[in-house]
């Protein structure tokens, strides 16, 4: 049988975790062939209904019954989806905890989403980056548990030269201002002596300074504006500045429980709508109606926030190692219209993310475990990551009483 995509080994720059990383198979808690809509690419869709081709019987079948093209609007990468059973949400070549496709007729027959997950590769100014999504069980352990997990190495990768995504210079910049930028936005928030929403806020600040200098609204030179922000963090000016950032736990908790709610009853598994439950619980929401009490919601939120840093003990780099992930998939601060809307990108999730962990930590008796945490942050990523949060934001801030948000420091103290 033929070859259907082929693979190049290429030299890759990635966390040090993604090197550590193998799919666990049948073994996984929660496989990625549940839960999903999975999208086929129009050359594996093509080649898996060739009445010509050649398959075993049983996968033939499948095929013909359980594919269908996309009806509004199909793309080249997105052209079809594999039709899930109704009972279990389950992908349809799923048998005995493992992909038909994979096993009966090769790796090189998966489509362009199923190879690639959880790995999201790049070409980026001409070079190989990748990093993985911790919807992943296995790859969340790794990436979140291990203090080295975001010490960058150079190693050969098995790539799809076709389903790279592509990122060339934007904004007018050159290449070496894009690295300069990137490397000092991560590098400032791995930044010691300043809690992670600090560094965030500080984050936030350099953005929109980047924004005005590239509108030219602000003296021009990148490497200037790195140079003051170098001296803000160094000089403790960033520590004043942090001082005036006030926390408005009333604003985080109903904001943050509109967004969590709108995805709330599309778990769309058992155990993830165990966890949805568990924080619906935990925030006092009525059993029976499900509703909450607003001002029960904003003490048990800041309850929960007051008891986080101790559910964290176990896992001192979680959120951090969280936020990195983020960043680097995102070719942070490129990955939006501007630097600020990149940020706000980060921020949103973060804070949803922080919600869901503040709920689970609400009884300082019972705090969750290492596991517990992680499970959350996976929850978090399959329900929550693929969306895009701009729109459910914009409704959110309506429903709370805000037209629109001027800046996200407010979301961000704890």
């Amino acid at each position: 049988m033929s070859i259907l995509h082929r693979t190049d080994s290429v030299t890759a720059l990635f966390p040090r975790y993604v090197s550590h990383f193998r799919c666990i198979g049948a073994d996984c808690e929660d496989t990625c062939c549940s839960g999903w809509d999975i999208s086929i690419d129009q050359k594996t869709f093509e080649a898996y209904t060739d009445p010509k081709k050649y398959y075993p019987p049983a996968l033939k079948k499948l095929f013909g019954k359980n594919i269908r093209i996309q009806t509004q609007s199909p793309t080249k990468e997105k052209y079809a989806s594999a039709i899930n059973d109704p009972c279990t949400n389950n992908c349809p070549f799923l048998q005995e905890n493992l992909c038909a496709i994979h096993r009966d007729i090769g790796e090189d027959k998966l489509s362009n989403t199923c190879f690639n997950f959880p790995r999201f590769t790049r070409k980026f100014l001409g070079n190989i980056e990748q990093t993985l999504t911790l919807s992943c069980p296995e790859a969340a352990r790794l990436a979140l548990l291990q203090a080295d997990a975001f010490d960058f190495v150079e190693g050969e990768l098995s790539v799809r030269p076709e389903a790279l995504s592509v990122i060339d210079e934007k904004w007018g910049m050159s290449v070496d201002e894009m690295n300069e930028i990137r490397i000092f936005c991560f590098q400032l928030m791995r930044t010691e002596g300043l809690e992670i929403w600090e560094r965030l806020v500080v984050l936030g600040a350099f953005c929109r300074e980047l924004d005005r200098v590239l509108k030219g609204e602000s003296p021009p030179g990148i490497t200037n504006l790195l140079e003051n922000f170098l001296f803000v963090i160094e000089s403790g000016e960033a520590v004043k500045m942090l001082s005036k950032v006030q926390p408005d736990y009333g604003f985080q908790a109903k904001l943050f429980h509109t967004i969590w709610n709108t995805r709330k009853a599309q778990p769309r598994s058992p155990s993830r709508q165990v966890m949805q439950d568990s924080i619906a619980k935990a925030l006092g929401a009525d059993q029976k109606t499900g509703l909450l009490d607003p001002e029960i919601l904003v003490e048990t939120y800041r309850k929960g926030l007051k008891n986080l840093p101790s559910a964290l003990a176990e896992t001192p780099y979680l959120l951090e190692h969280y936020v990195l992930n983020e960043m680097f998939r995102d070719c942070f601060p490129f990955g939006a219209q501007s630097a600020y809307q990149n940020y706000l990108g980060i921020v949103f999730r973060f804070g949803i993310l922080r919600f869901m962990l503040s709920a689970i930590s609400v009884d300082s008796h019972s705090l969750p475990n290492k596991d517990a945490l992680l499970k959350t942050v996976v929850v978090f990523c399959r329900i929550y990551q693929y969306d895009s949060l701009a729109d459910l934001f914009n409704l959110a801030l309506k429903e709370v009483g805000w037209d629109r948000l001027e800046d996200a420091y407010g979301l961000l103290p704890s």
